[in-house]
This record gives C-alpha cells, sequence and structure tokens, in this order.
C-alpha cells in the first residue's frame, strides 16, 4: 500500500511570525510512486497495490488491484493543496488494510511519504511527545498549534497499522533547503516524527532532494516484494546513466545486449530508436508495408518502420534508402521525437536559443527546430557546457538518459 502525501505549500511560524515557506513536492511524489509500481510489475509472484492519498483529509485513489498500469494512470492525476493530516491517512490506509485477506503466505506493507507535517481535527497534550519535544515551541501558521501536539495525533493514528503490516515511512525533508538556521528545529523535528512512525529504524529513508524520492521508493519496492534484481553488471549505481537504464528497462523500452549486459557506450541504430516507440504504442498493425528499399519484410524492424513512415514520425536518409542498420545521431534522435510527439498531439512549441554552443552550425537544417526543442523541453543537453555533439552517435547510455526525460514528462 502505498500513503502519499498530497499537501501543498505550508508555512512555519515562530514568535508570531512567519519564518519560513516549504513547496509541495507532489511531482517528484508521483514520479517515485510510478517508479514503486514499475517495480512491483517486474517482481516475482502476485502483488497487489493500493494507493491512498492526503491532504486534509484521505483519499482512497485505488482499492487493492493488480492493474498495476492502470493505477500508474489514477497516481499522476493526483493534485496538492492544502495541509497535511498523517492521521487521517493512517486510519484510511489501517481501514483498507484490514480488508485485504490474511493468511500465512501474505505478506502486508504500507509505504507511507510524509513530510512529517501533521494537521489533524483533534490535538493532544499527552501520549509520545510532550512540551520537551524538539521543536514544541515551533507552530502551524493557519492553526498555531504546536507541533508535538500534532505528532501525538499521528503515531496515535499509526499504532493499529503497526499491527497489521510493516510500516516503510519516507520523510522528505528536501522541501526544507534554504530553511533559517533555528528552523533545522523543525527539521530535526519531522525526522523524529518520521522515524517514530516507523516499524524499525532499518525501513526509514530519508531523502535530502526531492528527486531522490525515485530511487527511495526502488529500493522500497525492493524490500517488499521478491523483485527481479537489476540484470545489468555493466550499469553501475554510481555510473550517470545509472537511473535512467533501470528507467528504460523496467519501462521494458530498451533491453540489454546480453542477459546480464547493457553496453552502455555502444551506439544505437535507427531502426532500434523506431522499436522503441512501436514498442510503447503496442505494436499496432500496419496497412502496408514500408517503402524503403532497404526495409526488407520479416526483417525485425519492418513494421515499426512501417508504422513510423506513415504516421510521418521518420523520414528516410535518402528517398529510397531509411538506413536501419546505421548508428542514430544526436540531431535524428531529436528530429524523431519531435514527429513523435506532434503525432501525440504533445507541446512542440517550446524552443531553447542554442546559438551559444559552439558547434550548433553543425545542426542539419531539418534538425534545427527540432534541436531547439528538445534543448528547451530537456530533453537533449549539452555533452558539453559549449557542444551540443549533434552530428555524434548516441550511444545507448545517451538514449536511455534521452528517452527516459521524454516519457517521464510525457506519461
Amino acid at each position: 500500500m502505498l500513503i502519499l502525501d498530497a499537501g501543498g505549500t505550508f508555512s512555519f511560524r515562530y514568535d508570531g511570525k512567519e519564518f519560513y515557506k516549504a513547496d509541495s513536492a507532489i511531482d517528484e511524489v508521483k514520479q517515485a510512486a510510478s517508479t514503486f509500481l514499475l517495480d512491483v510489475i517486474k517482481a516475482k509472484g502476485k502483488n497487489y497495490v493500493a494507493v491512498i492519498s492526503y491532504n486534509e483529509t484521505a483519499t482512497v485513489v485505488s482499492d487493492f488491484t493488480d492493474d498495476l498500469e492502470g493505477l500508474r494512470q489514477k497516481v499522476n492525476g493526483i493534485s496538492a493543496s492544502g495541509q497535511r493530516n498523517i492521521a487521517a491517512a493512517l486510519d484510511a490506509a489501517d481501514a483498507l488494510l484490514s480488508k485485504a485477506p490474511s493468511a500465512a503466505n501474505v505478506k502486508k506493507s504500507a509505504v507511507l511519504f510524509t513530510t512529517g507535517s501533521s494537521y489533524c481535527g483533534e490535538y493532544s497534550s499527552t501520549g509520545h511527545y510532550n512540551s520537551s519535544t524538539i521543536a514544541s515551541t515551533w507552530y502551524s501558521l493557519s492553526t498555531g498549534v504546536e507541533f508535538y501536539k500534532y505528532g501525538n495525533v499521528a503515531y496515535s493514528a499509526a499504532a493499529n497499522l503497526k499491527k497489521q503490516a510493516d510500516l516503510y515511512v519516507i520523510g522528505l525533508f528536501g522541501t526544507m533547503d534554504g530553511v533559517p538556521s533555528r528552523g533545522k528545529d523543525i527539521v530535526q523535528y519531522f525526522r523524529i516524527l518520521a522515524r517514530d512512525l516507523a516499524s524499525a529504524e532499518e525501513v526509514f529513508f530519508e531523502c535530502e532532494d526531492p528527486d531522490e524520492l525515485d530511487l527511495a521508493f526502488g529500493d522500497v519496492a525492493d524490500s517488499v516484494t521478491d523483485i527481479v534484481s537489476f540484470p545489468f553488471d555493466d550499469v553501475k549505481h554510481s555510473d550517470w546513466y545509472y537511473r535512467a537504464v533501470k528507467y528504460v528497462w523496467k519501462h521494458n523500452l530498451m533491453s540489454g545486449t546480453a542477459t546480464n549486459r547493457f553496453d552502455p557506450e555502444l551506439t544505437t541504430t535507427r531502426a532500434m530508436i523506431v522499436m522503441v516507440l512501436y514498442n510503447f504504442e503496442g505494436q499496432p498493425a500496419v496497412a502496408k508495408r514500408s517503402s524503403f528499399a532497404d526495409v526488407a519484410a520479416g526483417e525485425w524492424y519492418d513494421n515499426a518502420v512501417a508504422w513510423a513512415e506513415q504516421n510521418k514520425i521518420v523520414n528516410g536518409v535518402t528517398e529510397e534508402l531509411f538506413c536501419p542498420t546505421t548508428n542514430i545521431t544526436r540531431e535524428q534522435m531529436a528530429a524523431i521525437l519531435y514527429r513523435y510527439s506532434a503525432y501525440k498531439g504533445f507541446d512542440v512549441a517550446a524552443r531553447a536559443d542554442i546559438s551559444a554552443f559552439r558547434d550548433a552550425w553543425q545542426i542539419s537544417d531539418y534538425a534545427v527546430e527540432c534541436m531547439q526543442w528538445a534543448n528547451a523541453r530537456g530533453y537533449i543537453n549539452g555533452t558539453t557546457d559549449t557542444t551540443l555533439s549533434p552530428i555524434a552517435y548516441a550511444t545507448r547510455a545517451q538514449v536511455a538518459t534521452i528517452f527516459q526525460r521524454f516519457f517521464q514528462d510525457v506519461l
């Protein structure tokens, strides 16, 4: 079960004055939830997931389901507003989890994301926390209630849920960046609250940056499922492209060159890029064969190229030739994504000023607007601060990164 923080921007007050305002991290929360669901899809065994979102109240986004692709779409529809009622979220999770069947071979887990800020209708001065608790003098801008009183209600609400399941708590403190020095007490208080909500110290995940949520939720998925291990021995966690390779592998966008190899530095062919998009579309039927002379019937890419040609997603290198086994350049990658976006009705209006790149003159005329668009959207960045390398061949690591940026943006 995922319990997702859908609270909006919130403020802190001390001595009668507002001193800090923290931003919502809803986009990172939804992306992390999507990562979690993709990991569970890859996992062994039968896995069901339910999702609850919460702000002032708790909302059951979905009861337990094994339609995890459909659930991802529902998660994407969550929006952020208001304060955070952790107690309501935990009570809703308790009620939902109690309906799930109990058996020796059934493992129940609850994954709670929280910034630690708890808003409730009733507050208690007694319980797990008291007036000597760290940050007890800090209070909500809207209600003036001291934070330790919020914490008692949330801690009490977690008690029943802990009896039913392992409670995995992820504390997001990236929203606290730039907080004044005196506000560090609030950060410390939130850490204490989040850790106390967890059933054990080892299942607490602290994220300093909202972008780290994606990996944290992936780690949680590994711990609550019989997960299929990441298979590529030549892609290490420290590699700059690790997250991108893991993303395209989980999405079935790209596979390895062998069972345990991804070969990130190898180049990628034009047919491979088209095949990724064709697979993503569910391999729709094509009405006729491709007109390109070098795309033979029966080749693994023939339907993909035919589909892309007929929908104006690809052009040939010449009028007669597609050159499917030729390595793709970065500008060609930009052009294919641009045309695919136009085909799908995505935004293709954005343009970046790429004149500062000293090799911008190398961009082919047909690809100038495509590169401007891809750079503006953040899909294709410079290979250095001063170069775009438009005619360089795109490596598999670069392609994985471009696809990750693209699909995370449009899905």
